[in-house]
């Protein structure tokens, strides 16, 4: 029997109030809510969150109005709910919490999230090491995790993601993996944001899909060294708005070079600011050492390949013999994180 937790309780019925009201005054009701989150806020996570929700929320043209709207009108309630807590209070706050005790006991860095490439290929990462892994993560504080699909291996995972419902899970894959019956399994979790490929030829009928099914979903590109001035055009910004999507991230390819990742978290940043597109860009590389940087002091990021070694989040190149198959969590961020 699951222990109550009274504080998510607590916020969930106040998230669940404030998504009925948002759709109909979404200007009104976000502003009350970033107000109400500010005044509560405890942690560094939260009030870096709210003073910068705040300050966006100051310019009354910002497009951020719009992709509100796209999202509380087009996205199940329930999903939204789902994911939203399982991120922001799972992953976020409570999570975080745990996360800087446990570092200070232990004595290594503990990642917000853990990424995972999988493929079904003979040899790779089974779903129930894949069980295992997130088990332990969940024990150290770790309830977010980024699951990019190297192949069409979704329905080894489908499991997986029922199993571990206190998770938010962020899918990566190619849009035509998206078949009618992947997609009808999918729709009974509510704990999964899906991000499509964003410059393919079936990106438009599978982002069709996911509106129909009110599903939370964004996309992403890869950019190399050669090609990084692209996805951030005016042009390509457009067509990635008229998806509506939530995130539009930006990956970088096995080729960037540390500048050109440096210069895309620069352009990622300088976009979110002027808010010209309902769509918020998020520069994997950079954004997720950020937020990792504000739940604990030193920042890091940890990938694991589809054999289970870690590898170079960026360009996904394996680095170290660390294996989540031969050796716990614990030992390997102990390792591969310790603290400075």
């Amino acid at each position: 029997m699951k222990r109550i937790d009274l504080d998510r309780t607590i916020i969930e019925a106040t998230v669940v109030k404030a998504l009925t009201e948002i759709r109909a005054d979404p200007e009104r009701t976000l502003r009350k809510l970033v107000d109400m989150g500010q005044g509560f806020s405890a942690g560094p996570f939260q009030k870096r969150f709210f003073n910068e929700a705040q300050k966006m929320l100051e310019n009354e043209e910002s497009a951020y109005y719009r992709l509100l709207k796209h999202i509380v009108t087009g996205v199940d309630l329930d999903k939204l709910k789902t994911f939203g807590m399982n991120l922001g209070y799972n992953g976020c706050t409570k999570g975080a919490n745990l996360i800087r005790r446990r570092e200070a006991e232990l004595g290594f860095n503990i990642p917000w999230a853990l990424s995972f490439l999988l493929s079904k290929e003979e040899g790779c990462l089974t779903a129930g090491e894949l069980d295992q892994a997130i088990l332990q993560g969940k024990e150290l504080g770790i309830y977010v995790y980024l699951l990019f699909y190297r192949n069409d291996n979704l329905e080894n995972t489908l499991r997986l993601l029922e199993q571990h419902d206190d998770c938010a899970f962020i899918l990566f894959l190619n849009p035509g993996y998206l078949t009618d019956s992947t997609v009808h399994a999918l729709q009974q979790r509510a704990n999964i944001m899906i991000s499509v490929t964003a410059d393919l030829p079936e990106t438009e009928n599978a982002v069709r899909t996911l509106r129909e099914g009110q599903f939370l979903f964004s996309v992403h590109s890869l950019y190399s060294s050669q090609e990084n001035g692209w996805c951030m055009s005016d042009a390509h910004m457009e067509t990635i708005s008229s998806y509506n999507p939530l995130f539009y991230f930006l990956i970088a390819a096995k080729d960037s070079s540390p500048e050109s990742i440096a210069a895309m978290g620069r352009q990622v940043d300088a976009a979110r600011k002027a808010q010209r597109y309902p769509v918020l860009p998020i520069d994997l590389a950079h954004d997720m050492l950020q937020i990792d940087h504000v739940v604990s002091d030193d920042a890091c990021s940890v990938t694991f390949d589809e054999y289970g070694f870690t590898c170079d989040p960026d360009r996904h190149n394996r680095t170290d013999a660390y294996s989540i198959r031969k050796s716990p969590l614990t030992d390997i961020l102990r390792r591969s994180n310790p603290k400075k």
